[in-house]
């Protein structure tokens, strides 16, 4: 349990470390050193994940992350965390070579099977933040998994993860549908895209197609094109979440030009408000430097994310404890409406006009996001 428990913080701290990034960026120090800082967070998370899994104990890497770093961040001064994250991978590295405890099968397959159980609630969080239905994937763990849990067959237990995470898409394995003819790429397929890699791949979503009133000449072109992004972005999937959000911004700005030869301009205008509506504030820097957002504005976001980050995860152990996913999705959905509402008071009279007319006419969330009914 305690392993597990440590686990657990790892995953708390990590993404709590990553939200107050994301909503900061301190005048007197470089975007450079702000994107370096957010990987150096994501590699002591995964790192501190695979010790545990090989069984030797992260507490005090999760020690050194509460007690000297998330304080730095808390306060915005990046530059010293910076310096401190590097003594936390170096403190990674040192534990890494050290030989693991022996274990017999059932104590190593606990290990295992708690840290891909925080595996699980980690990404079944990020579904439910971002509207999508996580409740096949709480069906699966309360009648495969937890069953074995609570007897104790913790070796039978982790193939039963191990098909959870399948069902994820993050268990090593090709998420690339088979090379079909142009339009034949999944509904399940453009949503996990759009959710998992950023407001880019939203454009693929169908329901976003029906918005833009694309043609059939558009659409043909558009599947195209997502095609011949698919082998790169199913890989990405796979991939940590700093590098995600690298593939996003990437990609975000390379599709300019394409959508320049294919979308006519009140159609790209109209794609760029319903990112922006998905997005909100609290999305990519782009959308801050867009509305000239502030250093001290950016500060003040930072107490209304990690409190709603908080509510957040409490939902997540709620479900985690045999809540109905179905109850807890209008909960999440609603936490995040109220961040947005926070965030858009701390903006002048002029920001908030702005903002109004770049987000353009509201639409439907059933067209943002996955397992959403319309309204």
């Amino acid at each position: 349990m305690k392993m597990k428990s440590t686990i657990l913080l790892l995953s708390l701290l990590g993404s709590g470390c990553l939200a107050i990034l994301n909503a900061q960026t301190q005048a007197d120090s470089p975007e450079a050193m702000q994107q370096r800082v957010a990987a150096k967070v994501q590699r002591v998370y995964e790192g501190a994940r695979k010790l545990a899994e090989s069984g030797r104990d992260p507490s005090v890497i999760g020690q050194m992350m509460r007690e000297k770093v998330k304080p730095l961040l808390d306060t915005g001064n990046i530059a010293e965390a910076d310096q401190e994250l590097d003594r936390v991978l170096t403190q990674l590295q040192q534990e890494g070579n050290t030989k693991a405890p022996p274990a017999n099968a059932a104590a190593a397959a606990h290990q295992r099977v708690a840290a891909k159980i925080e595996h699980v609630v980690q990404i079944m969080q990020e579904w439910a933040e971002s509207g999508r239905d996580p409740s096949e994937i709480g069906r699966a763990m309360e009648e495969n998994v937890k069953p074995l849990l609570e007897s104790g067959k913790f070796v039978e237990a982790e193939p039963a993860l191990d098909r959870v995470l399948e069902q994820l898409g993050v268990a090593g394995k090709s998420t690339a549908p088979p090379d079909n003819a142009a339009g034949n790429v999944p509904e399940e397929m453009r949503n996990k895209l759009s959710h998992n890699l950023g407001s880019y791949f939203l454009l693929f979503r169908e329901k976003v197609l029906q918005e833009l009133r694309v043609t059939t000449e558009q659409k043909e072109k558009l599947d195209q094109h997502l095609r011949e992004l698919l082998p790169e972005a199913s890989q990405v999937l796979e991939k940590s979440k700093a590098e995600r959000e690298k593939y996003n911004q990437k990609t975000h700005a390379e599709m300019a030009a394409v959508l320049k030869d294919i979308l006519n301009e009140g159609q790209r205008t109209r794609l760029h408000q319903l990112e922006l509506q998905k997005d909100g504030l609290f999305g990519p820097a782009w959308n801050m430097q867009e509305l000239q957002v502030t250093d001290e504005q950016r500060q003040q976001f930072i107490a209304p994310t990690q409190d709603a980050q908080t509510k957040t995860m409490a939902l997540m152990e709620a479900i985690r404890k045999g809540a109905n996913p179905d109850d807890i999705r209008p909960k999440a959905l609603q936490l995040r409406l109220g961040l947005e509402v926070k965030l858009e008071a701390l903006l002048t009279d002029a920001q908030k006009e702005k903002w109004k007319e770049m987000l353009g006419k509201p639409v439907d969330l059933s067209v943002l996001f996955d397992g959403v009914p319309s309204r």
